[in-house]
């Protein structure tokens, strides 16, 4: 017998003679589904009892986004890190210690800071909120020595990972400018 067709036996003209017919498996689904539409009312019978529970909907994905502007530039300025125009109004003279920057990410989550020129910083973030994080320079004298050449740079690496184990990267590089103020 073919596996697409089932074999079913049937009365021929009434005389009590049993002839085999072949029906394709189709036909035979097609009118099964009529029929049992037809006892359940018309519409899809829905799943009610014990153990029958709806599905969640999927958690978004978890998205990162940092910025550091002006202030993370400035950092070893010190006075709430402003530009060195207006550096002649700050009071004080000394390193600044930390490097600040703003990140926002979709969904409540525990951000971590790491680099080699930072202390590793941890921070709650609530979810679309713009949440500034200060991240504490290990050594500012050093960064703010002038070794040779360029800027000194700063990488942090920030990791976002929510209560459901998504976690997002990003990577973020600052060129600092040096305090001479403070030499």
């Amino acid at each position: 017998m073919r596996a697409h067709t089932i074999a079913h036996k049937a009365r021929v003209g009434g005389r009590g003679r049993t002839k085999r017919t072949i029906v394709p498996r189709g036909i035979l689904a097609l009118s099964l589904a009529v029929v049992l539409l037809a006892a359940s009312g018309g519409s899809a019978a829905a799943l009610t009892g014990n153990g029958v529970t709806t599905p969640t909907p999927p958690t978004p994905p978890l998205t990162l986004s940092l910025y550091a502007g002006l202030k993370a530039e400035y950092a070893l300025y010190g006075c709430d890190s402003i530009p060195p125009d207006e550096q002649d109004t700050c009071p004080r003279k000394k390193l600044g210690r930390t490097l600040p920057f703003d990140a926002t990410t979709s969904n409540d989550s525990t951000l971590v800071a790491t680099g080699r020129k930072i202390k590793k910083t941890t921070k709650q973030l609530a979810a679309g909120e713009e949440t500034e994080i200060k991240a504490r320079l290990k050594h500012p004298k050093r960064l703010n020595e002038k070794p040779g050449r360029g800027k000194p740079k700063v990488k942090i690496k920030v990791a976002a990972t929510n209560e459901f184990g998504q976690s997002a990267t990003d990577e973020l590089k600052v060129e600092l400018h040096r305090n001479d103020r403070a030499l």
